[in-house]
């Protein structure tokens, strides 16, 4: 039995209108579930769109902003928003409630006639006259019809969770199935005519039934993203005060520097703080979007989820299968998205800071002055990690990871067990596999270590080397090291006593330079020397006699910043690490691009360090030290050749495949099981320590594993001083 305070209680909370502050009339319902008056709902639109000239309006109640359909007028876009049936029938089942109830179906031929009865089908009040009709009309005698006085005995999830019906939004017919292909409930004409070719549908009933445990682990999901939002909002204000203190130490810098110099540098102030209030405009007005873009989840994702939430609790209590499905769907769908925005790194999105560079001619007062210097946005993905990782793969296909910040080598099982680990006094810069069971490290200080990995790191000689290599690579069929100069902006080839039999740094035909920053480096399968070049934002691929063979990108199609890692495999093509958009380019051994076989969407963020393995599978080291593997098939054939698919459709098939996975977000302590193709897979490991692995579109979780502190970097001279600091070795011996 329901008590008066109870039903005021479900009417404030469901059936209340914050416009009018009235029960709701003719509710309408918003994509962010907050449901209001269809005529308060249409004044508050018209009022502003008006104010704002344009073709969205916020939310009354979540201020999340709502945009009208491009289809629709402003006078009619209250018909693109559907119909709240479910709050519509629990204000009808509410007023049931009251003691002075009129006969409804006497009401609709605008007669006034108290009721004494309830239709349990229809949810219908009705008189002792409209009863004897109704129990003896052929669509209605087998209805369950109960006296008021007996509903008032009932509570509301009873009456309202009567097993009764809906009916369909397209058709007259009510929904007693559920096609779990669409995920939405059919009736039988839907299932004859749209679902016909659907092989999943069931009984309403039988749906719902498999729901307990989805809806458990989604309200936990929930509850995880609600925790990591509490955490993250607080954080925003904090970038906002750095970003804001940032501008105010740039302007400063710029105004005492301009007064010493003024004669010379009035114009080029001026310029310069146009520039950087420009660039501190702009931000601010992007921090101000990052509260509400689709980026991140912020205040209104959590509120849109939140009420979700709160309404599927009410279905669970009140609502028909049919309504539990339909917003247990819609509220998934919504916590995947909301998941993978937070999956993101926020940090990268937030830690925007204006910097204010000094030009060296002015430092030196060169009567050559130009400019004080520029404006630059660091958008906090500068340089965190960048160049700073090394990986190889020996003989046995155990993955030899190196830590440059940490001066460590970890050596990992193909499994992604640890196996061992050393620490160097020299900053490590790269390393490569170096014949059996041997790899080949290059360090500060002018050499090239050789170590045996066979059961634990032994050290086994040095190889002093005339340049600072920082790129290092090893070619058993050539016997020669391919090693790149970072502080000579070249290129060498090394014997493996460490004398320079070649070196490449200038095109040979137009004498200009051929790198920038040249930094990691791989030979091909045809034995040509593969270069990333970091400033230069290009790969360059090179004959052994040092002619350029290309440039990749060589067009604007496909865009390249701060390229890392590459590698290839046994058939010729390129993988390069793309550090700044996180992903990796696919390129044929001529240098053509063929697709991005791993991003963001597959859980990669900042790839710095790969190499292939002996299995052909492509391990990844990101510039967190997570290391992730992805397994990766090669086959011969031709490139367009047709391919049948498992739906019987033809494909063109690429010469190479590396399987994709969904959203790989670092989010749960546990896995669970799904579908997958069984033979591809992904493991991730946390450098140094726990091992990760997830099915084809399964989701990879991140545990607690130990951590090594960075040795401090020793306070000398930079032999680098034209380098970027992100490019420079941590440790210098000359």
């Amino acid at each position: 039995m329901e008590t008066e305070d109870r039903i005021k209680d479900v009417i404030e909370k469901h059936c209340s209108c914050i416009i009018c502050h009235g029960v709701l009339r003719l509710p309408k319902l918003l994509p962010c579930f907050h449901s209001f008056c269809t005529d308060c709902l249409e004044k508050y639109i018209s009022e502003k769109i008006s104010e704002n000239g344009q073709r969205s309006f916020p939310c009354p109640k979540c201020s999340k902003p709502i945009i009208v359909p491009s289809d629709v007028d402003n006078q009619t876009c209250l018909d693109s928003f559907k119909t709240d049936t479910f709050t519509c029938k629990l204000i009808e089942v509410i007023q049931a409630f009251s003691s002075e109830k009129s006969c409804d179906i006497c009401s609709r031929r605008d007669v006034t006639e108290a009721a004494t009865n309830w239709c349990m089908q229809c949810r219908d009040a009705i008189c002792g006259d409209c009863l004897k009709v109704h129990i003896c009309g052929k669509t209605t005698s087998d209805h369950r019809v109960i006296s008021l006085e007996d509903l008032h005995n009932l509570s509301l999830e009873n009456v309202l969770k009567d097993n009764v019906l809906e009916k369909c939004v397209k058709h007259e017919e009510y929904v007693k199935m559920y096609c779990m292909n669409c995920k939405e409930p059919v009736c039988v004409e839907c299932f004859a005519t749209v679902h016909r070719k659907c092989d999943n549908c069931v009984l309403v009933s039988d749906a719902v039934k498999t729901l307990d445990a989805d809806v458990a682990e989604v309200f936990l999901r929930l509850r995880s993203l609600k925790e990591e939002g509490n955490d993250f909002v607080p954080s925003l204000q904090t970038h906002e005060d750095i970003f804001e203190a940032s501008l105010r130490k740039a302007e400063t810098d710029i105004r005492s520097l301009a007064e010493e110099l003024r004669r010379k540098i009035d114009m080029s102030e001026k310029d310069l703080l146009e520039e950087l209030h420009s660039a501190g405009r702009h931000l601010r007005e992007k921090l101000s979007e990052s509260k509400y873009s689709n980026g991140t989840v912020d205040l209104c994702d959590m509120t849109i989820l939140t009420s979700a939430q709160e309404r599927l609790d009410t279905l669970l209590k009140y609502g028909s299968s049919s309504e539990i499905l339909d917003v247990y769907n819609k509220l998934k769908e919504l916590l995947m998205k909301a998941e993978g925005k937070n999956s993101s790194t926020h940090e990268d999105q937030l830690k925007w800071k204006v910097n204010f560079e000094i030009d060296k001619k002015v430092k030196a007062f060169n009567q050559d002055f130009d400019q004080l210097g520029e404006i630059k946005v660091d958008d906090g993905s500068v340089d965190e990690g960048l160049s700073l990782w090394g990986v190889t793969v020996t003989s046995r296909d155990d993955i030899v990871v190196l830590d440059s910040r940490s001066h460590v080598l970890q050596k990992f099982s193909s499994a992604g067990e640890r196996i061992d680990q050393l620490a160097l006094s020299e900053e490590p810069r790269d390393i490569t596999s170096f014949g059996e069971d041997e790899v080949a490290v290059s360090v500060v200080g002018k050499q090239i270590l050789i170590l045996s990995t066979l059961t634990k790191f032994i050290m086994k000689r040095k190889i002093d080397t005339p340049k600072q290599y920082d790129g290092l690579e090893y070619s058993s069929s050539l016997r020669l090291f391919l090693a790149s100069s970072l502080e000579n902006s070249c290129l060498d080839v090394v014997s493996r006593l460490g004398e320079v039999i070649r070196t490449v740094s200038v095109n040979n035909s137009t004498g200009d330079p051929l790198f920038q920053t040249p930094r990691y480096v791989t030979f091909t399968k045809e034995g040509t020397y593969i270069v990333s070049d970091i400033t230069g934002n290009c790969v360059v691929c090179l004959s052994q006699d040092g002619t350029q063979l290309y440039s990749y990108p060589s067009d604007h199609d496909h865009d390249l910043r701060k390229p890392q890692g590459v590698c290839s495999d046994k058939l010729g093509n390129v993988f390069v690490a793309e550090y700044a958009n996180s992903r990796v380019h696919l390129l044929t051994s001529n240098g053509q691009f063929q697709r991005f076989v791993i991003d963001k969407e597959t859980g990669l963020q900042r790839p710095v360090a790969i190499a292939m393995t002996q299995s052909s599978k492509l391990v990844v080291v990101q510039s967190d030290g997570m290391v992730k593997v992805f397994s990766y098939e090669s086959e011969p054939h031709s490139p367009k050749s047709p391919v049948t698919s498992s739906h019987g459709a033809n494909e063109e098939k690429d010469q190479t495949i590396l399987h994709h996975y969904g959203s790989l977000g670092i989010r749960r302590l546990s896995s669970y099981g799904g579908q997958g193709s069984g033979t591809s897979y992904a493991k991730m490991f946390n450098h140094p320590g726990a091992i990760h692995t997830a099915g084809a579109g399964f989701h990879s979780y991140r545990r607690h594993s130990e951590s090594f502190s960075p040795k401090s970097p020793s306070a000398q001279q930079s032999p680098f001083p034209n380098l970027p600091n992100s490019l420079k070795p941590r440790h210098t011996n000359n």
